[in-house]
Order: C-alpha cells, then sequence, then structure tokens
C-alpha cells in the first residue's frame, strides 16, 4: 500500500507497543488460506486529511505498519488475543484464528465472485 499523502493531508507515524501482530494470509494450493503468517506491527501510520465534515473538519486514517511494510487490509492480532479486521469486525476467545481464517476464506470467495461476473 502506498500512502496516499496528498496537499491537503499529513502523515505521520506513531510507534507501536509490543504484541500486535499483522496476520499475513497464507495461501494453499488454491485461494484458500489455510494459516497466518504473524508479522510484527512496528508502527502505525496516520494520515489526517482536511474534510469539509467530519470531527473539526478532518478525517483520520490509521494503518498500522509491521517489518513487511503495510498491514493494508490484513488481520490484527492484539495484545489480548482479539483480532481485528478492517476496523469493524473483532473474534474473540479460543476460536479467534479458526474464525478469523473462515471470514477471511468467505471475503476471498465473494471477491473473485465480483470479479467473475
Amino acid at each position: 500500500m502506498k500512502y496516499s499523502k496528498t496537499k491537503d493531508s499529513k502523515l505521520s507515524f506513531v510507534p507501536a507497543n509490543a504484541g500486535y501482530f499483522q496476520l499475513e494470509p497464507v495461501y494453499g494450493g488454491g485461494d484458500e488460506i489455510v494459516e497466518f503468517c504473524k508479522n510484527p506491527v512496528i508502527a502505525w501510520a496516520i494520515e489526517q486529511i482536511e474534510t469539509f465534515g467530519g470531527c473539526n473538519g478532518q478525517n483520520l486514517i490509521v494503518t498500522p505498519v509491521s517489518t513487511q511494510g503495510s498491514a493494508g487490509d490484513d488481520p490484527i492480532l492484539h495484545p489480548d488475543g482479539r483480532i481485528e479486521l478492517l476496523s469493524d469486525t473483532t473474534f474473540h476467545g479460543e476460536n479467534a484464528f479458526e474464525e478469523a481464517l473462515a471470514y477471511m476464506n468467505e471475503r476471498a470467495i465473494y471477491r473473485k465472485s465480483i470479479r467473475n461476473n
């Protein structure tokens, strides 16, 4: 992912606390995700964009940065064990990894069906 810094935005980086990981999907023989590779999150990229709405006319886009670069849409493992996807879907408990794998595979199937239509 390239950061979309424009003349109307400010880009900052903040060091991440220990214990956050990007869960990079590892694919099997086809399109199925079979496991996740854990990459430490080392920083958070914060892009402040001037807008005509939002809080004080500004929006913030926060993107985790791992040792492999920007985590983009990859799930993030938090120190307390929860797994967060796209800031709106979170999995907790013993089955968090399995539930996240199933969710990511459903998303991949959905995206593939859209591309093929």
